[in-house]
Protein backbone atom coordinates (compact mmCIF):
# COMPACT_ATOMS: atom_id res chain seq x y z
CA UNK A 1 0.00 0.00 0.00
CA UNK A 2 2.73 2.64 0.81
CA UNK A 3 4.09 2.03 -2.82
CA UNK A 4 0.91 3.48 -4.32
CA UNK A 5 1.78 6.87 -2.56
CA UNK A 6 5.69 7.00 -3.12
CA UNK A 7 5.03 9.76 -6.09
CA UNK A 8 2.40 12.32 -4.21
CA UNK A 9 4.79 15.16 -4.21
CA UNK A 10 4.78 15.09 -8.20
CA UNK A 11 1.42 14.25 -8.52
CA UNK A 12 0.18 17.29 -6.64
CA UNK A 13 2.41 19.80 -8.40
CA UNK A 14 1.23 18.18 -11.92
CA UNK A 15 -2.84 18.51 -10.96
CA UNK A 16 -1.88 22.55 -9.23
CA UNK A 17 -3.89 24.73 -11.68
CA UNK A 18 -1.35 27.02 -12.20
CA UNK A 19 0.71 24.13 -13.48
CA UNK A 20 -2.28 22.78 -16.04
CA UNK A 21 -2.84 26.86 -17.28
CA UNK A 22 1.01 26.89 -18.08
CA UNK A 23 1.61 28.16 -21.14
CA UNK A 24 5.26 26.21 -20.99
CA UNK A 25 3.90 23.24 -20.36
CA UNK A 26 3.83 20.86 -22.67
CA UNK A 27 0.46 19.80 -24.51
CA UNK A 28 -0.58 16.33 -24.67
CA UNK A 29 -1.64 14.57 -27.57
CA UNK A 30 -5.64 14.10 -26.61
CA UNK A 31 -5.08 17.74 -25.10
CA UNK A 32 -4.03 19.11 -28.51
CA UNK A 33 -7.24 16.99 -30.30
CA UNK A 34 -9.32 18.87 -28.22
CA UNK A 35 -8.46 22.53 -28.72
CA UNK A 36 -8.54 21.96 -32.70
CA UNK A 37 -11.95 20.25 -32.19
CA UNK A 38 -12.70 22.98 -30.22
CA UNK A 39 -11.28 26.00 -32.74
CA UNK A 40 -13.50 23.71 -35.39
CA UNK A 41 -16.43 24.12 -33.61
CA UNK A 42 -15.59 27.77 -32.83
CA UNK A 43 -14.97 28.77 -36.51
CA UNK A 44 -18.34 26.38 -38.11
CA UNK A 45 -20.39 28.43 -35.33
CA UNK A 46 -19.29 31.56 -36.98
CA UNK A 47 -19.76 30.42 -40.37
CA UNK A 48 -23.43 29.30 -39.51
CA UNK A 49 -24.07 32.27 -37.92
CA UNK A 50 -22.76 34.29 -41.28
CA UNK A 51 -24.60 32.37 -43.20
CA UNK A 52 -27.76 33.19 -41.47
CA UNK A 53 -27.73 36.38 -41.30
CA UNK A 54 -26.83 36.89 -44.91
CA UNK A 55 -28.64 33.68 -46.88
CA UNK A 56 -31.65 33.81 -45.08
CA UNK A 57 -34.32 35.87 -46.55
CA UNK A 58 -36.40 36.49 -43.51
CA UNK A 59 -33.74 37.73 -41.14
CA UNK A 60 -32.04 39.84 -44.82
CA UNK A 61 -35.00 41.96 -44.60
CA UNK A 62 -34.51 42.29 -40.57
CA UNK A 63 -31.52 43.32 -41.46
CA UNK A 64 -31.62 45.63 -44.37
CA UNK A 65 -34.42 47.65 -42.43
CA UNK A 66 -32.27 48.16 -39.65
CA UNK A 67 -29.38 49.05 -41.41
CA UNK A 68 -31.42 51.46 -43.36
CA UNK A 69 -32.96 53.11 -40.08
CA UNK A 70 -29.24 53.47 -38.44
CA UNK A 71 -28.06 54.71 -41.94
CA UNK A 72 -25.09 52.66 -42.40
CA UNK A 73 -24.37 52.03 -46.52
CA UNK A 74 -24.82 55.83 -47.64
CA UNK A 75 -23.60 54.62 -51.09
CA UNK A 76 -25.04 51.97 -53.58
CA UNK A 77 -24.17 48.07 -52.72
CA UNK A 78 -21.62 46.04 -54.16
CA UNK A 79 -23.90 42.95 -55.18
CA UNK A 80 -27.47 43.55 -56.93
CA UNK A 81 -30.50 44.19 -54.20
CA UNK A 82 -33.12 41.54 -54.37
CA UNK A 83 -34.76 42.37 -51.51
CA UNK A 84 -36.13 45.34 -50.84
CA UNK A 85 -37.64 47.11 -47.62
CA UNK A 86 -41.43 47.47 -47.69
CA UNK A 87 -43.03 50.15 -44.89
CA UNK A 88 -45.00 48.01 -42.70
CA UNK A 89 -47.84 49.50 -40.40
CA UNK A 90 -46.35 48.55 -37.58
CA UNK A 91 -44.05 50.73 -35.77
CA UNK A 92 -40.25 50.70 -36.23
CA UNK A 93 -37.86 48.46 -33.93
CA UNK A 94 -36.74 50.82 -31.00
CA UNK A 95 -32.71 50.81 -30.40
CA UNK A 96 -32.00 51.03 -27.02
Amino acid sequence: MSRHFIKTEEMERTTRLSYLLSPSRPMSPGEARFRYHGYFRGAAVVGFLLYFVYCNPEYSYTYTALRAQVGWDKEPPMFPQYLKVVPSPSAPPRLL
